[in-house]
């Protein structure tokens, strides 16, 4: 049974045309047709993508929208939302490296090349130093991270919090990745705190048995 056609970009660029041939769940395989080749794939792909600035899009107000990176010997285009064009731009100078985790966008008309969109950058850790405002819960009510002085979330799961024994007017150090928040802040994904490494969920003691 067929769905309706849904186009999504996967690997290298061409003319291309998917047809859902199961039901549309998470972990729906896709046949692609491209070109005179055809590839298949799971959608909603999420990858990872490395490649050397070339120059960024910009959008008819001004203000930049993408970029376009040499990848494996191609031309990739990163979209990305407005809340995250002040770090973007920041961490992607033109002939230097840049990484993102992206997904692969739904192009209209007849892109020149494979078009994906940003979802988190990767690969560019930075240094934080603050005090805890107030703990961060999780929705099952663990704390998971604290709101720091500066307004920025520092994330560090419900693992993390309880490694560092997180309060109100503690101060923190560290460095890991982040991503714009909604309010102009950033997420701070930790992967070390005050020395303390969180990047690795620490694994549950076995019982004795007697």
């Amino acid at each position: 049974m067929h769905y309706a056609r849904r186009r999504r970009v996967c690997g290298s660029f061409s003319t291309y045309r998917a047809e859902i041939t199961h039901q549309q769940q998470p972990g729906t395989i896709v046949k692609w047709s491209v070109g005179l080749w055809t590839k298949t794939c799971s959608p909603f792909t999420r990858m990872e993508k490395a490649g050397i600035v070339q120059t960024f899009n910009v959008s008819p107000k001004g203000s930049p929208e993408g970029l376009l990176l040499e990848s494996d010997g191609e031309i990739i285009q990163i979209n990305f939302r407005p809340e995250f064009a002040a770090e973007v731009t920041a961490l992607a100078a033109r002939g230097k490296e840049f990484k993102a985790n992206v997904e692969p966008e739904e192009p209209h008309g007849h892109p020149s090349h494979p078009v994906f969109r940003l979802v988190s950058l990767n690969g560019h850790n930075g240094h934080f130093a603050g005090k805890v405002k107030h703990l961060n819960y999780a929705l099952h009510g663990e704390p998971n991270g604290a709101i720091l002085d500066s307004g920025d979330f520092l994330h560090v799961k419900p693992h993390g919090a309880a490694a560092l024994d997180l309060k109100p007017g503690m101060k923190v150090k560290g460095a890991g990745p982040s991503k714009p928040m909604f309010d102009g802040h950033r997420v701070i994904e930790a992967t070390e705190v005050n020395g303390i490494p969180l990047d690795k969920k620490p694994k549950p003691k076995k019982k004795a048995h007697h």
